[in-house]
């Protein structure tokens, strides 16, 4: 079996490891998967959703940001990229 198909039988497990326990942070590998699979969209709720989990977590709101300017989103990407900015900062000082 290949990667992808692993990842397509993956996907409704971890769809449900997300519903029933979101602490577990599915949410960041059904992003990953998605982006990877191209379907950006689903990728975006993924991140958003990891965002919110964590919202302190750099990666996430980092990953979203690139999603969101790929998706032509370049208002919400940028305001991605202060949050980014604006926790690095927090984080370094």
């Amino acid at each position: 079996m290949t990667h992808a198909g692993r990842a397509d039988e993956a996907i409704p497990l971890l769809q449900k490891s997300d519903e029933l326990d979101p602490q577990e942070m599915a949410c960041q590998t059904l992003a990953a998967i998605f982006g990877t699979k191209g379907q950006q969209e689903e990728s975006e709720r993924y991140w958003r959703r990891a965002t919110e989990l964590d919202p302190d977590r750099i990666d996430f709101w980092s990953k979203l940001e690139v999603v969101l300017f790929g998706r032509g989103k370049l208002k919400e990407a940028d305001e991605a990229r202060a949050h980014v900015y604006f926790l690095e900062d927090l984080y370094q000082n």
